[in-house]
């Protein structure tokens, strides 16, 4: 062995050291984004009125309800993306002009971006039971899901969104045949398909585990 050989282990060793520090600062670096983006952008204000008891990240994309309205209504869509992030960042943007009242995540994460007393920009264009501009009485839930008929609702996820109606209905009477599409409620008919392959009714059997409304 030449007199150097000694040396190239620790040399490797060390470099070795470095990279695993670097990568760790990397994961370390990138979870404490997720962590800003979702958690630490808590607001601390009263549960109500129109916060329920989720994380808040507060979009700027929202208005008044009319102030002789009812809400009596909630709209269910997908995302359309493929991570939970990217849809708050997307709903906090204010050139995007779009948002919901919640946004749920595969393993059943809620954040809450606009209070339910105003009223969210998720239904568009829209008409339900006769009556037109959706937006004005309804609740918008937001699920992370491609919308392409096979990529599937976890069970943590329809648990999720059962808990968020239960916890809207201590506050509105919102019966299940009111809990919509956005693909129903939207016009012309047919310009949206989501939430593609989402299953109604397991969502309303989770509900009437608890005590929910059953309307078939």
């Amino acid at each position: 062995m030449s007199d150097s050989e000694p040396d190239a282990a620790p040399g490797r060793n060390s470099r070795r050291r470095v990279l695993i520090i670097v990568l760790g600062a990397v994961v370390i670096c990138s979870a404490a984004a997720l962590f800003v983006a979702i958690r630490l952008q808590r607001h601390h204000i009263p549960k109500w009125p129109g916060w329920v008891g989720y994380t808040v990240v507060k979009s700027p994309n929202f208005n008044q309800r009319p102030p002789d309205g009812v809400v009596n209504c909630i709209v269910l869509h997908s995302t359309a993306q493929p991570l939970f992030v990217d849809t708050i960042k997307r709903f906090e943007d204010p050139t995007t002009k779009v948002s919901a009242h919640f946004v749920v995540d595969r393993d059943g994460t809620v954040v809450q971006m606009v209070p339910l007393t105003e009223r969210a920009w998720h239904a568009g264009v829209s008409s339900f039971d006769g009556v037109d501009g959706v937006n004005d009485y309804s609740i918008g839930i937001e699920m992370t899901n491609m919308n392409d008929g096979k990529d599937p609702y976890p069970e943590a996820q329809y648990k999720a969104v059962a808990e968020i109606i239960r916890r809207c209905r201590q506050h509105y009477d919102i019966p299940n045949n009111r809990i919509v599409s956005h693909a129903e409620v939207a016009l012309p008919p047919g310009r949206k398909t989501d939430p593609k392959g989402f299953k109604f009714k397991k969502l309303l059997k989770l509900l009437d585990e608890k005590g929910g409304q059953h309307e078939e």
